[in-house]
């Protein structure tokens, strides 16, 4: 299996320039370099053929060890399934900050006399993907003069599908690692009025009467 994904991993870096694996994200501290992941799929791979060699000498486990393993394997599945499936409540926070003193200003261009609901996503974000519904509503009963959505991910194939499945009816731009800079929490939402972020919301997007309801 680490083999397999190392093979998908190779494919995607080599014909696609894409260095997120897709399952985890980007390790940010290591900015998402793939040299690591070739080091530590390597030491992986020489670590499991050790163990099949030695698979004779230490097949036999102890009664301890034969209760114990089902036990950290189960909740390992368990943990995951947890981890895949919480979702943080939706937070709001009214603000009225200059878009020229945020960092959302080198993503976006502004006019003072129009409003704008900016949307950062990544497309391997399940969160991300069941706000779009409600983010298609917001540019079909206008609650800003322009919708925009800020993607994390260039690749070409993870645009493509996207568009293949939404049909997104608002403008997206693509950004690679940099969008971080902005936030490495998604989705993430943020209203504009007068050239001013009025208010940030973190988690899913709901539907523009609710949303629209937490606007001054």
């Amino acid at each position: 299996m680490v083999l397999f994904f190392t093979i998908m991993y190779s494919y995607a870096l080599i014909f696609e320039g894409n260095t997120d694996c897709g399952c985890f994200g980007p390790w940010q501290a290591l900015n998402a370099s793939p040299l690591f992941l070739y080091i530590r799929n390597t030491v992986l791979l020489i670590l499991l053929f050790l163990a099949y060699l030695k698979r004779e000498k230490y097949g036999d486990f102890t009664p301890g060890v034969r209760v114990l393993a089902p036990v950290l394997v189960g909740a390992g599945v368990l943990a995951f399934f947890v981890g895949y499936t919480y979702q943080e409540p939706v937070s709001y926070k009214t603000t009225h900050m200059a878009l020229h003193d945020s960092v959302l200003s080198e993503f976006v261009e502004t006019s003072p006399d129009s409003t704008y609901l900016v949307f950062a996503f990544s497309y391997t974000c399940p969160h991300c993907l069941n706000s779009i519904g409600n983010l298609k509503e917001c540019a079909r009963f206008p609650v800003a003069d322009k919708v925009i959505g800020l993607a994390l991910g260039d690749s070409v194939m993870e645009n493509r599908f996207f568009r293949k499945i939404f049909e997104p009816n608002f403008i997206i731009r693509n950004h690679k690692k940099e969008l971080l800079r902005l936030t490495e929490k998604f989705p993430r939402t943020y209203y504009i009025r007068h050239d001013s972020i009025v208010l940030q919301m973190s988690g899913e997007l709901p539907c523009p009467f609710i949303f629209s309801a937490h606007l001054d």
